[in-house]
């Protein structure tokens, strides 16, 4: 049985580990042949590369119920 339930949507960014400051984002070089994580990251202020399974920014949902 489907039952529904209220979220409620959340912004989530990734800090660079690196330096602290800059905002890893997406920098179209994807590596396809990586099962787990294809999507090559870079910081937006010391230029570290880092590798996630998922394109940062991205959306997460939170059940309000909760």
């Amino acid at each position: 049985m489907e039952q529904t339930f209220e979220v409620q949507p959340c912004g989530v960014k990734y800090i660079c580990d690196t330096c602290g400051e800059g905002e890893l984002l997406p920098n179209g070089k994807n590596d396809w042949s990586a099962e787990q994580k294809p999507f090559e990251h870079e910081c937006t202020e010391c230029g570290q590369k880092k590798m996630f399974s998922e394109k940062y920014p991205l959306v997460r949902y939170k059940n309000v119920d909760e």
